[in-house]
């Protein structure tokens, strides 16, 4: 179930839950919080429906959600309701399932959060504890293909699907978030391995501007991909931001964890696991520059795992920024969300955080990256160094890192990138091209100290 945006869906045992008054949602809207809400047990999964069955169009929520201080406690994926699990019962509630999203837009539930779709929104002065649990059905169609990722499934704390803007100011995440799929002793029946996008804020970004500031992605938080594939990606604040947009991250801590469980390649990272570099209109990708602004961002106790993947793992912010410029430390980053002066500009401060893919080549920040990396301001790029002095909320004795990984002549692990040259192909049913080919430049940084093994 979930807080239908009209007065209007009127349908069987399970239908969603309504607003007191009628919702145009065609309008911007505007939600407070007065108090804490905790849906454990409820069967609620959050704002809007993200079903399109029955010929029904998915509700967009645009507008404002205030926390107002306030917590919301999910448990998407619990089970609920008298009789639920009962062989007899004809209508079992689909939540916390995922479905695969096809081009005919007939499947249901492939976007799992507390607002599944938004467009020109801002969500602020919140918390979000719980757990967003998600069970792949044995029934999922999609084949198993690395390559086309035009359709995946969304699971998220706060949204599935942004487009337009969107801006987070003042939001903590701590929910845990996990993928797994229905077992089968019928391969055919078996779930098909359907790409799904994990995060604790955004599942995937299409639009213009995206905005975290005074965001925090919680030492309790986690992301954990339970099935062995590598149709995954998982990243703290965003799973994948389509080309065209300008990302800022001011004044945020990443604290969270990071489980894979892909043979081959862990598409992860703590800040935003693919910057795509590209938009993709009618299934026709072209090529669009991003741009991602990062301001006093700390890496604190953050961890990955990706000790199953073979060939390659993402890092501390993520795994694939192609056509993509990252400035750190810009020059008008010190100012907090309430518009005053705050702590003197940096860029990132990483300290006791850890990167495990034994077996794969890394980036321990980035695994691939293509564009333009400004990182000439001084503190730009921070890895504390073993016994530091830092603000260490986590209060774990050291404030060193640790990357642990494969670095070879022939597949060469780096401390920042692990590689700059992207060649990404797209295949169809008739051709095969070359959609975009890429360097990685990076502007000298000034010194810095670290602590690492390898």
């Amino acid at each position: 179930m979930a807080f239908d945006l009209s007065s209007e869906y009127t349908n069987d045992a399970n239908s969603a839950l309504q607003f007191k008054y009628k919702v145009n949602t065609e309008r911007k809207q505007s939600v407070t919080l007065n108090e804490d809400i905790d849906l454990i047990g409820t069967g609620i999964l959050g704002i809007g429906k993200d079903s399109t069955e029955k010929n029904e169009k998915a509700q967009t929520f645009t507008g404002t959600f205030n926390g107002n201080s306030h917590m919301i406690t999910l448990d998407i994926g619990s089970v609920y309701g008298n009789g639920i699990l009962a062989e007899n019962n004809s209508k079992p509630n689909a939540a916390g399932q995922l479905y695969a999203k096809r081009s005919d837009q007939r499947d249901t539930h492939y976007n799992l959060a507390l607002i599944p779709f938004a467009q020109i929104v801002t969500v602020k002065n919140i918390t979000i504890e719980g757990k967003v649990n998600i069970k792949v059905p044995k029934t999922v169609k999609q084949e198993e293909t690395e390559t086309d990722v035009r359709y995946p499934a969304f699971a998220s704390g706060v949204i599935g699907l942004a487009s337009g803007t969107a801006t987070f100011g003042n939001v903590t995440v701590n929910a845990a978030v996990s993928v797994n799929e229905e077992t089968s002793t019928d391969e055919k029946s078996a779930a098909k391995k359907l790409h799904t996008w994990q995060s604790g804020f955004l599942g995937r970004f299409e639009g213009t501007q995206l905005t975290y500031q005074d965001c925090v992605w919680g030492s309790s938080a986690s992301l954990t991909e339970e099935r062995s594939t590598d149709n995954a990606r998982m990243g703290g604040l965003a799973a994948e931001v389509m080309g065209g947009a300008t990302v800022t991250v001011k004044n945020c801590t990443l604290s969270g964890t990071i489980t894979s469980n892909a043979p081959s390649n862990a598409r992860v990272g703590g800040l935003i696991a693919v910057s795509r570099g590209e938009t993709n209109a009618n299934n026709t990708a072209t090529s669009s520059l991003s741009t991602i602004n990062i301001a006093n961002l700390q890496v604190n106790g953050e961890n990955i795992s990706a000790k199953t993947a073979t060939a390659t793992s993402g890092g501390l912010l993520g795994y694939q920024w192609q056509n993509t410029n990252v400035v750190f430390a810009p020059a008008d980053s010190n100012e907090n969300s309430t518009g005053n002066s705050s702590k003197s500009s940096t860029g990132v401060t990483i300290s006791g955080s850890s990167l495990t893919s034994s077996n794969a080549q890394f980036g321990g920040l980035v695994y691939q990256a293509s564009g333009y990396w400004n990182a000439a301001a001084q503190d730009s790029i921070v890895f504390t160094a073993a016994g530091e002095n830092t603000s260490d909320a986590q209060q774990t004795g050291t404030n060193s890192n640790t990357f642990t990984g494969k670095s070879d002549q022939g597949t060469p692990s780096g401390l920042l990138v692990g590689t700059g040259l992207i060649t990404e192909k797209k295949e169809t049913n008739t051709t095969t091209t070359a959609l975009y080919q890429g360097v990685f430049f990076l502007q000298p940084i000034l010194p810095w100290q670290m602590d690492i093994t390898v």
